[in-house]
This record gives C-alpha cells, sequence and structure tokens, in this order.
C-alpha cells in the first residue's frame, strides 16, 4: 500500500507498507504533495460518479481520501478505468516516492 500524509508541522510523508508493516517512510515537499494529492483528489471526484464497482473484477482498488476531518471511500476495478488515469497517478506517486 502507498499512503501520503500531511503531518502538519511535522511536514508531508509518503509511506510504503505490506500487510500493514512499513517498508520505508520519507518525507515529500509540501508543494510535490499538494500537486499529487490534488490529482488523486480530482481523478476520485470524476471516477466516483461514473463507474460502479463490478463483480468479479480482477484487479480492484480504493482510494481512501481524508480532508477537512471527512474521509470518503472510492472503491472500482481498474479494468474500468479506460484512460488509464489510475495507472498513470500510480507511476507518477511511485516516482514522488523514490526521487524525493
Amino acid at each position: 500500500m502507498f499512503q501520503m500524509q500531511s503531518g502538519g508541522a511535522g511536514g508531508y510523508t509518503a509511506k510504503s507498507t505490506v500487510n500493514e508493516k512499513v517498508i520505508e517512510n520519507r518525507p515529500v515537499s509540501r508543494e510535490k504533495y499538494i500537486a499529487f494529492a490534488n490529482r488523486v483528489y480530482d481523478f476520485a471526484e470524476k471516477y466516483n460518479g461514473s463507474v460502479a464497482p463490478q463483480d468479479g473484477c480482477k484487479s480492484p482498488f480504493t482510494i481512501r481520501m481524508e480532508k477537512a476531518g471527512a474521509v470518503k471511500d472510492v472503491q472500482g476495478c481498474r479494468g474500468s478505468d479506460e484512460t488509464g488515469e489510475l495507472g498513470k497517478i500510480i507511476r507518477e506517486g511511485e516516482i514522488l516516492f523514490y526521487s524525493e
């Protein structure tokens, strides 16, 4: 799992976990964090209203966002993302994580 979070005065971090065990935890610049978070929010807003998760999906995903104290989950199937936008966002997150 890949997770980005704002730590207030503690700055911004990106974390990679497997089975709830932290593999790596890295700082992320404020500007890059905000740009990436906005991209994820935009995708989730567009996707959430357009496609319902399918039974038998072989590549499900969940995006969990917290904004202003409200938590929102967006679930779907990568096969339903015809533009490939989710894959691009994942790749961008990996580059951000390993380049900081």
